[in-house]
């Protein structure tokens, strides 16, 4: 398989260089799962940039920088803090998603061109919870110090296979694991709310792809985790293997294969299928075909059983 792996690539040529335009990432794939059609038309739109996905950035930014061996103060040096205007009607600051504080940063970054400004409640949370994660979680901020000094940050991969291109671009890297930062609106990190995210954001689907492509790079099965980190104080963390979730190799020769590498797969495939014969259908694509004719029969929930009414007449 023809690979290239870039160390250091801005994120933003990852994301949106026009060389790489053409590669996929797990994210796109999963567009699958709607329809190929809604995955064709997603191709074509611009990713909104919402608060929660700019605040995630910050936070991998913070962690990358730690990875490359500065600190989070040298990661908080890069901003210029920005104080958002205040409602006079709740004599609170203007939330991040409003006009009012959208139009203050915008003039700020105008009349300062050279200078990257950012939200100063932003700045104090990240570092906050990067403090947390690599000092004051006990074994897990042990391992995962233990995890950074031993891998490579932000490596992209680009590859060919089977005549498609691909990408990937696990936060950390090594022969040994790789390792994707997730944080969480939530102070529970009990088995079930991590099982929860995985399975809402499909975060085993793109594990098994990361596996999968690095398998066909160089032949291993490379063991992949998730570091789950509440965004509520105190900001407490835990890591989770996605052994069972994605791609598991035991040595035995076996590879396990959990419902993620599956549904990966199997959308994989029909990426594969889409790109040879340039169809892209819609959701009947769900629908067996009978004849000519597709025809969807849903199944009722064994629930919808017990909401039959019973009428107790004279």
């Amino acid at each position: 398989m023809n690979s290239e792996v870039l160390m250091f690539l801005p994120n933003e040529e990852y994301h949106h260089g026009e060389k790489y335009r053409d590669y996929l990432s797990s994210t796109q794939l999963k567009q699958m799962l709607v329809s190929p059609k809604h995955f064709k038309f997603a191709l074509t739109q611009e990713e909104e940039q919402s608060a929660a996905l700019h605040f995630g950035s910050l936070y991998h930014d913070c962690l990358e920088c730690i990875a490359t061996g500065g600190t989070i103060g040298d990661w908080r040096s890069k901003f210029v803090p920005f104080v958002p205007p205040i409602n006079p009607s709740t004599g609170k600051a203007y939330g991040k998603d409003t006009q009012k504080y959208l139009k203050a940063i915008e003039d700020a970054k105008s009349a300062y061109p050279d200078r990257v400004f950012e939200d100063l409640e932003s700045i104090e949370s990240v570092s906050s919870m990067v403090l947390a994660l690599l000092e004051q979680c006990g074994d897990t901020s042990n391992l995962i110090r233990k995890c950074i000094a031993q891998s490579d940050p932000e490596i992209s991969v680009f590859c060919e296979y089977e005549g498609a291109k691909f990408k990937y671009r696990p936060d950390l890297y090594s022969e040994h694991r790789m390792i994707d930062w997730k944080t969480v609106a939530t102070d529970t990190l009990s088995e079930q709310t991590v099982n929860s995210c995985v399975s809402k954001f499909g975060y085993h689907i793109s594990a098994a792809f990361y596996q999968f492509f690095e398998h066909e790079r160089t032949g291993k099965w490379i063991p992949f985790y998730w570091v789950f980190q509440s965004k509520e104080e105190p900001y407490d963390a835990v890591m989770a293997s996605a052994e069972l979730w994605a791609y598991s190799d035991d040595g035995s020769g076996v590879v396990q294969k959990g419902p993620g590498a599956l549904v990966f797969e199997a959308l994989l495939s029909q990426y594969l299928y889409c790109l040879k014969h340039d169809d892209y259908r819609g959701a009947e694509i769900l629908s067996a075909k009978d004849g000519s004719a597709r025809v969807l029969i849903p199944t009722p929930s064994q629930g919808e059983y017990f909401k039959v009414p019973t009428f107790y007449n004279d």
